[in-house]
């Protein structure tokens, strides 16, 4: 068996829990942006006047680096196997796991949280803003547009399934229209590399929303062409697409929901949520 089968082997059958990306790490090596979601997420937990809604926790690994939290934090989460993953995690740190309903609305009070967290997931702006307490604050990190379009093009594949803009000015004005206030906008391009095939091939797995149509057995000739630059080059470099917003509610509009903003398509990457 040459190193271009057992690596794609390896890779199609390694099992997928939560969103854990150890199988690749060193593997597929994305430069950090230069701002820390974690850092920004810390310091409104460790604020927060009350407890903390995370929205799309995937299998709770980043909410968990947050402990601890305040009582009463919830967490929404959609994908079946993600769900039982947090279930999981989150119980120990007192955070109850819900399942959003349809288009991201959430069945949880109005002006409930004074934090709500989003890293890599959908949501919908007016959502949010119902969520919210009057001056409570929304912090979202999400996959931009242009986020691994060079996989997608070495693989002859179609583009993703996701909006032609959702960049940082788009998030931004979604949630402004939605009647919250944004106070932190901003952007990174920075590069995606992939050591080796298999870590392509695990990340496709794991974030099938990068292509619409990807099958091991279908795209196999190009892998393999894949396989044979990452030996001439070392690596196959694509461009990791990230942005960054922070918005509150302000305190002086009363209750008045504006549920006029438009929801926002993860494309996460998201490895969108690792990355």
């Amino acid at each position: 068996m040459d190193d271009f089968i057992a690596l794609v082997e390896q890779a199609r059958t390694q099992p997928l829990r939560g969103w854990d990306f150890s199988f690749v790490k060193g593997r597929m090596v994305q430069e950090d942006p230069p701002w820390s979601y974690g850092n920004h997420a810390h310091s409104l937990v460790r604020a927060a006047t009350g407890p903390v809604l995370d929205l799309g926790t995937g299998g709770g690994e980043v909410l968990a680096e947050l402990a601890p939290l305040p009582p009463g934090s919830i967490a929404t989460e959609d994908w079946p196997p993600n769900v039982v993953a947090a279930r999981t995690r989150l119980a120990s740190l007192g955070v109850t796991v819900v399942r959003p309903e349809e288009n991201d609305a959430v069945p949880l009070p109005d002006a409930r949280f004074p934090v709500v967290l989003n890293r890599h997931s959908s949501y919908t702006p007016g959502e949010v803003h119902r969520l919210l307490s009057p001056g409570g604050r929304f912090l979202t990190q999400q996959v931009g547009a242009d986020d691994g379009l060079e996989i997608n093009d070495a693989l002859g594949l179609a583009p993703p399934a996701r909006p032609d803009r959702w960049d940082v000015g788009e998030a931004a004005a979604d949630l402004e229209r939605a009647g919250l206030v944004v106070t932190t906008a901003e952007e990174a391009r920075s590069p995606l590399r992939f050591h080796d095939v298999g870590a392509l091939v695990f990340h496709l797995r794991r974030v099938p929303w990068q292509t619409q149509d990807f099958d091991v057995a279908r795209t196999w000739e190009a892998l393999r062409r894949v396989h044979e630059r990452i030996l001439v080059e070392g690596a196959l470099v694509c461009t990791a697409h990230r942005f960054l917003v922070e918005a509150h509610r302000p305190r002086n509009r009363g209750n008045r929901i504006n549920r006029s903003g438009r929801g926002a398509a993860t494309v996460a990457a998201d490895p969108a949520r690792s990355g």
